[in-house]
């Protein structure tokens, strides 16, 4: 067996690129970088250790040698051992001030997204008083803004009522048109303008008061979602007044149980289990059982989309009405019906849970990984309006999104959080037109979760693998199964406002129809 020391391999700086640029913040990312920056820091930092142990190899090599040339005379040695000490040292004296400034350079990108990150934050700060500022002044001339509110309103009555065709035809030509032009709403202009107006309604409420802007301010939500929360709940406190957003009761029941043969083993695979459209009575919880004898049962619980745009509470508690009130903090339907079926899933307090959910899902799961009532051991949330909400730093996942989804905004300016965010422009090249949001759907989210699977920086990496091994780890147990159980939710009460004409839109297939 040869004593020879193991070869050092120096890792490549070059490397397959992802498709687009995806932007990570947290989890262990310094600052905001994209994954191949950080996957290039990474690759600096293995290159400087491997290239500081090679030179200590090297300054050892001519004295190692000699000790090994026994049939070499002492004096013979002895004439060439200085000159070899001293080309080794240059050598290694090389190799450290290269390892040097492959660790410098990745100081250096590490403090480029901090310094990334600051400024980030710094506009954030100054977006937020800016529309805090705008939306205090615009709350306190609300008289003037109810008399244009008025104006608008019966000038739009009398266009409608004065355009030719039937109302039904009227409806199709405002959809016909916003199918084609879906830019009017995906754009990150668009997203920050909604972020901003659902941050900063408190400010305008409290301007409508008389309240002084920097008071206003100061007593607004400055980025802790209280603007978000207000916001939500003025909505619902008009829609009383005309019968819509009106929560109730929600009745769940199981309707499937199998067995499942592996675990999801990537993002795409943890996405696609959440449910969609199929086509009768939809299910709206899927839930993974992974038992195994002498072990703690471990639980994923896959969460739905929103299934209908409805104002007014009908069967369907994944609604608009849900919509409402998670983003104002109560308890929607959806999020009591989960909570129900994951009772009856046999769901623990004390089992460690793991959530996945995409949209108003993810608001949902991000609700309940927040809420304290479960043993939370994993979230990871696609186009979810969730960045106001309270979550743990400490929990693994991560909540993706697009620059140009919507969706997001509506939960406001972000709060101050280390769980990991993922953020990519889905439609940087060219938005396809027939869609009413494109960013938005399901597909364009598999797409970028792809990316983040095939993602190379260990930031990333890591938390890819914590989510794959709560499952895969129980799994592998001796004796382990795995369970499904799909669930269908319904409202119970109340009565669709009789002035509300049905045909209201409704997802199919994660499609506006």
């Amino acid at each position: 067996m040869s004593d020879r020391p193991p070869p050092i391999r120096l890792p490549a700086l070059t490397g397959q690129a992802p498709p687009g640029p995806l932007l990570i913040r947290g989890g262990g990312a310094v600052g905001v970088s994209t994954d191949a920056m950080l996957a290039l820091g990474a690759r600096l930092a293995a290159l400087a250790h491997a290239l500081e142990e090679l030179a200590t190899r090297v300054a050892q090599a001519p004295r190692a040698t000699g000790a090994g040339l026994l049939l070499v005379p002492a004096d013979a040695w002895a004439g060439t051992a200085g000159a070899l000490d001293d080309r080794a040292e240059e050598l290694a004296g090389g190799l450290r001030r290269t390892g040097a400034a492959a660790g410098e350079l990745r100081a250096r990108l590490q403090r480029a997204a901090a310094d990334y990150a600051r400024a980030e934050d710094a506009a954030s700060w100054l977006a937020q008083a800016q529309g805090a500022l705008i939306a205090a002044q615009v709350g306190a001339a609300w008289p003037l803004l109810l008399s244009a509110a008025v104006n608008l309103g019966v000038s739009g009555w009398l266009g409608w009522h004065l355009a030719p065709g039937t109302d039904a035809q009227k409806k199709r030509a405002i959809g016909r048109l916003l199918l084609a032009h879906p830019e009017l709403v995906t754009s990150p202009a668009f997203v920050a303008v909604v972020r901003g107006f659902a941050s900063s309604i408190d400010d305008a409420l409290l301007g409508a008061a008389g309240v002084p802007w920097p008071f206003a301010w100061v007593l607004g939500s400055s980025g802790s979602g209280a603007g978000v929360e207000v916001g939500g709940t003025a909505v619902l406190a008009g829609g009383a007044v005309l019968g819509l957003f009106q929560e109730s009761d929600v009745r769940v029941r199981r309707v499937g149980e199998r067995a499942v043969a592996a675990p999801p083993a990537t993002l795409v695979q943890r996405l696609a289990r959440v449910p969609s459209d199929s086509r009768g009575p939809d299910p709206q919880v899927y839930i993974e059982r992974y038992s195994a004898p002498g072990s703690t049962t471990r639980w994923v619980v896959y969460i739905d989309p929103t299934e209908t745009f409805s104002p007014a509470a009908t069967g369907e508690p994944w609604d608009l009405t849900s919509n409402v009130d998670g983003v104002a903090g109560r308890t929607a339907g959806s999020y009591r019906a989960t909570e129900q079926a994951m009772r009856d899933a046999g769901v623990a307090a004390g089992d460690p849970v793991q959530f996945v959910g995409f949209s108003q899902g993810g608001l949902v799961a991000g609700m309940l990984a927040a809420s304290g009532g479960w043993s939370s051991a994993g979230l990871d949330t696609f186009g979810a309006p969730i960045g106001n909400l309270p979550l743990p730093d400490g929990l693994p996942g991560m909540n993706v999104r697009h620059t140009d989804d919507l969706v997001p905004a509506l939960a406001g300016a972000d709060r101050p959080s280390e769980r990991m965010l993922i953020e990519q422009r889905a439609f940087p090249d060219g938005i396809p037109a027939g869609e009413p949001a494109p960013a938005h759907q399901r597909d364009s989210y598999e797409r970028t979760a792809a990316q983040i699977d095939a993602a190379s920086s260990p930031e990333v990496r890591a938390q890819l693998e914590t989510m794959r091994r709560f499952t895969a780890d129980q799994a592998a147990l001796p004796g382990a199964t795995i369970t499904g159980f799909t669930y269908q939710a319904t409202r119970v009460g109340p009565d669709r406002p009789a002035w509300l004409e049905p045909g209201a839109p409704r997802v199919v297939g994660d499609r506006v129809r």
